[in-house]
């Protein structure tokens, strides 16, 4: 989903390149980035369908670039947001389109962010995975605050057990 994402804001940004600059599209970051994403979430739903030996080193592989190719897109839209400035105090036509040029590359910086955390995470989960021998379990336990705690003793007595905060 990011990845089409990517590759939309990355046409509404390369038809306003005549008056915004940007790093972004001319390393044509938002094409390969959305390409190595969506190829990246496919071979990684592949992999958890049947997680054969391939399937998880090739998932491992491209979430290693997609995490590449999100490090260079935060360095892009940094350097975009430089060159074109925050703020412009003249209300023309030319400002409206970079800072219409700006809002696009600051949703997309957020959502590149997500990306590589999200990019990152999958690897070292896989790395994991794979360095676990065949008679070890993998199990992944989310760790979290209780709110049972605050709430009183009412909620601790609906609880099947009772939490430790962390």
């Amino acid at each position: 989903m990011m990845g089409f994402m990517h590759i939309g804001f990355g046409i509404v940004l390369t038809t306003i390149t005549n008056v915004y600059t940007s790093v972004f599209v001319i390393g044509e970051i938002p094409f390969l980035g959305g390409v190595s994403f969506i190829i990246s979430g496919c071979l990684s739903i592949g992999a958890e369908k049947s997680p054969t030996e391939c399937a998880v080193k090739g998932s491992q592989t491209m979430n290693v670039i997609s995490a590449i190719f999100a490090l260079l897109g935060i360095v892009a839209f940094i350097i975009d947001l430089n060159i074109n400035g925050l703020y412009h105090s003249n209300y023309d036509y030319y400002n409206y389109l970079v800072m219409a040029g700006n809002g696009i590359s600051i949703v997309l910086l957020i959502f590149t962010i997500l990306e590589f955390c999200i990019a990152v995470a999958t690897a070292l989960f896989w790395c994991r995975a794979t360095r676990l021998n065949s008679h070890e379990v993998s199990v992944l336990i989310p760790r979290g605050c209780w709110a049972a705690p605050c709430l009183g003793s009412m909620a601790r007595g609906l609880l099947p057990f009772n939490p430790i905060p962390v």
